[in-house]
């Protein structure tokens, strides 16, 4: 793709979190979805944390499956106070390539499964990755969009600043 092209869509993801964000500090995020082993999860997976960072991710991202060791490093690394999700947004499509990517990284945090409809009508994510973190009631903190040049450090910083902001 040529830069203008590059540049034109990264314009349009910085006003869609723009109007994202304005959304989403007014009403908590709400929602239901199966997790990678089927069961049931709700937005009551927020209630125990002060910030959950949730990892919007597809099977087709390449900066996507990039960071995943570097997610699994910083769930491991998490305060008690802080959780990591992440929803895979082809989940149902690509059922193989998410088993795959489940076992070779041996994520340990929560992986959920929706549509790639289902992300942007509850979150309003247009990219991947893409990331929002909550607090314990569901209600928007802040949002990174694209795959930052040090996951660890970077989603780390993100998760610590608003713990202490609290």
């Amino acid at each position: 793709m040529s830069r203008k092209v590059i540049t034109l869509i990264l314009v349009c993801l910085v006003v869609c979190t723009a109007v994202f964000a304005e959304v989403t500090k007014k009403t908590p995020i709400v929602f239901e979805a199966e997790d990678y082993n089927g069961n049931k999860v709700t937005s009551d997976i927020f209630k125990d944390y002060d910030v959950t960072m949730i990892n919007f991710f597809t099977t087709w991202c390449g900066y996507c499956i990039d960071e995943m060791p570097e997610l699994n490093k910083l769930y491991e690394q998490l305060p008690k106070n802080a959780n990591l999700i992440a929803i895979c947004a082809d989940a149902y499509d690509s059922p193989d390539d998410l088993k795959d990517i489940m076992d070779y990284f041996d994520l340990k945090f929560t992986v959920l499964k929706m549509t790639v409809e289902q992300a942007y009508q509850v979150y309003k994510t247009l990219g991947f990755p893409t990331s929002i973190f909550v607090d314990k009631n569901g209600y928007f903190l802040k949002v990174l969009t694209g795959a930052p040049k040090n996951p660890l450090k970077d989603y780390g910083n993100a998760i610590n600043s608003l713990l202490g902001s609290k």
